[in-house]
Parts: structure tokens; C-alpha cells; sequence
């Protein structure tokens, strides 16, 4: 009788096991299905696209870029992989606002944006950067993805327009100043 308890159990157990593995294969089809349909748009989306997976201690870990992020940049996506942002950047770059905007994310929890100056080998670029936390379901984050918009050319277009104003500002200047002057005569 124990033996067919047992054996009852056990088949139990083994068809409990073989609906979790159904469902297993089930949900890894629909995540492969998903990064399917998802990674072309991360490939070629016209922007800097960059993720970071938080490790042991709190550390960083870039786990992919974006072919945006690689021709800014001038680094492959294999230069990337699982190094730290201290890694990637000059101590000077990455411990200014890069830092300081990562940690922001990090404690707060919550998506941040911010207009950045950053200067690549491509030259400086400007963008509208988005640092978004992702949690995982304990509320941990467990991912952060930064993405950036550039603006470098409407950021140079606000610059040339605002030398314009100041020029024509120091010209209507100029010109108030002398025509407050008091008109010198000549009396003989």
C-alpha cells in the first residue's frame, strides 16, 4: 500500500513537472518571439541606445549598445560587453554628470531626463537623454537603459541665434550710446 502511495505520488510529481516544463517552453517561445520582433527596432532605432545590468555590490555592467551608440562612440559593441561604465569612459567624462545623472536613477528609482553635452571621438554631441530604471519583481532594479536623443543640431542652431541677438544687442547698444551723446559745436 506505502509502494502505491508512493508511485501515485511520484507520477503525480512527474506530471506536475512535465505542465511546468509545457509552460516553461510556452513562455521562452513568447520571450523569443518578443526579442525577435524587438531587436531590430533596438538595432536601427536612430538613436543611442545603451544597457546596463546591475550586478554584485551595485556595479553596472554594460550588456549592449545600439550601431547609434557604436558610431558616436567609435566603439564596437564588443568593446562594451560587461565592462563598467569607469571602463568605457575617461575618468573625467564618466565622474561629471554621467555619474551623478546614473546615480540619480539608481536612488530614485524612477526614469530621469536630462540635456547633456558629451564629447565622443565624433565630436561633441548634445542630446536629450532619458536614464530609465527597470525593476525586476521584487522591485529591485535590475536594469538600466539610457536613451539618448541628439540634438546637436537644433543645440547649434539655439547658439548661432543667441551670438545673432547678442551681436545685434551690442550694435543697438553701440548705437543708444551715441546718439545720447551730446552734440559737440564747433563756436567761434
Amino acid at each position: 500500500m506505502a509502494r502505491e502511495q508512493t508511485k501515485e505520488a511520484l507520477e503525480a510529481e512527474v506530471a506536475r513537472l512535465k505542465q511546468r516544463v509545457t509552460e516553461l517552453e510556452t513562455s521562452e517561445q513568447e520571450l523569443q518571439k518578443l526579442n525577435r520582433m524587438l531587436r531590430p527596432v533596438y538595432k536601427q532605432v536612430p538613436y543611442i541606445v545603451v544597457v546596463h545590468e546591475m550586478r554584485a555590490a551595485g556595479h553596472l555592467y554594460y550588456i549592449g549598445i545600439n550601431a547609434e551608440a557604436a558610431r558616436l562612440t567609435g566603439m564596437p559593441e564588443a568593446e562594451w560587453a560587461n565592462k563598467q561604465p569607469i571602463q568605457i569612459f575617461l575618468p573625467d567624462v564618466y565622474n561629471g554628470p554621467i555619474r551623478e545623472r546614473t546615480i540619480a536613477c539608481l536612488e530614485n528609482g524612477v526614469t530621469q531626463e536630462y540635456e547633456e553635452q558629451l564629447m565622443f571621438p565624433s565630436g561633441e554631441v548634445w542630446t536629450n537623454t532619458l536614464y530609465i530604471p527597470m525593476h525586476d519583481e521584487q522591485g529591485s532594479i535590475e536594469v538600466m537603459v539610457v536613451v539618448a536623443f541628439d540634438i546637436t543640431k537644433s543645440k547649434q542652431r539655439q547658439m548661432e541665434e543667441l551670438q545673432e541677438r547678442e551681436v545685434v544687442i551690442e550694435q543697438q547698444s553701440s548705437t543708444l550710446k551715441e546718439l545720447s551723446t551730446p552734440l559737440v559745436t564747433d563756436q567761434r
